[in-house]
Parts: structure tokens; sequence; C-alpha cells
């Protein structure tokens, strides 16, 4: 149930709200990879939609108004939003989003910034990448796979999906495969001090020290795990039924009690202060490095699917073009 608080959106001269995102006309640039079926029709495409708004959505738009949000990161003074029908939407504040007008080819269910580059990544391996969080170009992985986790580190972007299936890049356009040693779907990866950590189905946990060698570690839990957030050497790591795993160094894990049974999708670590969101619009916070978290009170139940952090401001995503902030990671709005 939502309580009063900022949606997402851009104030009309009238003091009305236009829809969850403000549209902006951005063309696919020149595609620089291989599998590019379709991009050519792209791009004249994207050049006829238009501009509109309207807080329940519009007709003849051509792109959905009120997608749901998978995902979000903060990089390079910009926080970027992903999620259905390749929505793509970027913020200087957090609040604030530009929703840029691409073609439907699928849903992006991950995002990540580093070296001065933004990737996004999704349905049947879609890759969007773009330096400057306006204009991106769009193509296909080697493997037809969907992505659900993307993480930077280490000089390089590491993809992780569906089979266990693993892509690392060093310019974000040239992919090779990395085996995980699992063939479940991997649903987050992070990187941290000591390398990458990437969770999945059944409780899987999987670690590199430096994205091409992979090995199982041992998990204390059999429930799907949906997501994981790093800062230096630690990785909380959250999933259904409430599930919180902690770990110093992502080798091996322990299990936090928790204040909810609802599925948890997205964690975000700081130094001194780690949130988590999840399902019907559950937010958990922890001062303590990850030994105890409390929840706090959220301004909608909708789902919350990502977290990040960045200018001072945390920004959560979720459905139906759902984004909530918090300046101090206790009041949300």
């Amino acid at each position: 149930m939502d309580r009063p608080g900022r949606e997402a959106g851009i104030s009309n001269e009238d003091g009305s709200m236009t829809n969850a995102f403000r549209s902006a006309r951005r063309l696919f640039a020149r595609p620089f990879a291989a599998r590019l079926f379709a991009l050519a029709a792209v791009a004249s495409l994207a050049a006829t939609l238009a501009s509109c708004g309207g807080s329940d959505g519009c007709s003849g738009c051509g792109y959905d108004t009120n997608p749901n949000l998978y995902a979000i990161d903060y990089g390079d003074t910009a926080f970027v939003a992903v999620g259905e029908n390749s929505t793509i939407a970027n913020s200087g504040d957090g609040g604030n989003y530009y929703q840029q007008v691409l073609a439907p080819l699928g849903s992006l269910l991950a995002v990540t910034y580093g070296d001065r580059q933004w990737v996004a990544t999704g349905k049947d391996g879609l890759v969007f990448n773009s330096y400057d969080s306006a204009y991106w170009y769009g193509y296909y992985l080697p493997a037809l796979k969907t992505m659900r986790g993307a993480a930077w580190g280490f000089g390089q972007y590491v993809l992780v999906g569906d089979d266990g299936y693993c892509f690392r890049s060093f310019n974000g356009g040239a992919w090779l495969a990395c085996p995980t040693g699992t063939g479940v779907a991997l649903r987050g990866v992070a990187a941290g001090l000591t390398g990458f950590v990437a969770v999945g189905d059944g409780g899987t946990i999987t670690f590199s020290p430096d994205g091409l060698d992979w090995r199982v570690q041992p998990s204390p839990t059999e429930e799907a795990l949906l997501g994981i957030g790093a800062k230096d050497g630690l990785f909380i790591a959250v999933g259904n039924y409430g599930t919180i795993l902690r770990s110093v160094g992502g080798r091996e894990w322990e299990r936090i009690p928790s204040p909810t049974g609802a599925n948890l999708t997205d964690a975000v670590v700081l130094d001194g202060f780690i949130a988590i969101v999840g399902q019907g619009g559950t937010i958990l916070t922890s001062t303590d490095q990850g030994r105890t978290f409390q929840q706090q009170i959220s301004p909608t139940n909708r789902n919350l699917w990502g977290v990040t952090y960045g200018r001072g401001t945390f920004a959560a995503v979720g459905n139906n073009a759902k984004i909530v902030n918090s300046f101090d990671g206790f009041y949300w709005f």
C-alpha cells in the first residue's frame, strides 16, 4: 500500500506529472559487433517514435511508458535504469528520468558501468553499449542466452545468465565465454576486492579471482539467489523467502537472520551501510557490515528489482516504472 511519495517523473508547467519518464529521441549509432540481424531496421523505427506523456501511458507511441524496471546502476554522474521492451532511462539526480527511445527487442535485465562505458544486457544475449548514457549501440552476444547479471571489475565487464553462461570483455565489444562450473541460471554477479561472485538458482555460488577461472563454492542455502552486491571484500547475496548470505572474500558464506520472508532481489553495499530491496516494496538496511538487518517503511508495495547509490542518493526501481529514493537509507520516498 503506497503512502505519499515521489514517483519518478518530470513536472509540467501546470504542476502535473508526465508519465514515469520523459521520452528523448535517441537513435542507434553504428553497431560494432556481429549478430546484428534486425538492427538496420531498428534505426529507422526509432527515428519515427514520437514523444508522448500521460500518467497512464499512451497509445500509438510505439514504446512502453510504464515498463517494469529490472536493474539500475550509477556511474559518471548518471543513473541508468533498464527494463521491459529494451527500456533504458537515464537520470542526473536519481529521481527524474529520460527514457531513451529504442525498438523493443526484448527485456534488459542488468546494467553496469566501468571504464567510461555503460553495458546493458538481457533477453537472448541482447547487449547495448553507451559512452554517455544517451546514445546506445545494440548487438547480440555469440550465444543467444538470456543474461541476468552484469558487473565491472579488474578491468573487464562480466555478464552471467541462463544455463550458467558467462561472457567477459575488456572493451565492452568483443566477448569471450568464461565457463562458470555450473549449468543453472545465474541471476546476479558482483565484483569485490578478491574477485567476482555470481549467484543463481538452487543457492548456487560461484567465485572467480579473475573473471576467467570459476569455481562453485559451498552454499548455506538451496533457495534461489536473485542478486548480489559487493564493496571491497564484503559480499551480500539475497534471494527467495528472505534469504540473506554474507561473505568476506567470496568463498566462505554464512546465512544471516532476515526480518522478512519476502523474496529479496538486489543489494547495494557501501562503506558501513547496506540496502536490500525485494518483493512487495521490501527495503532492508544494515549498519553493521551485514551482520543484522532492519526493515524500513517502504513508499510502495510494488516489487523492487534493483538498487544502487550515487550522488548522495539511493535509487531503487521496480514494477510499472516505480522508482523510489532515499538520502539516508532509512526514509524512502
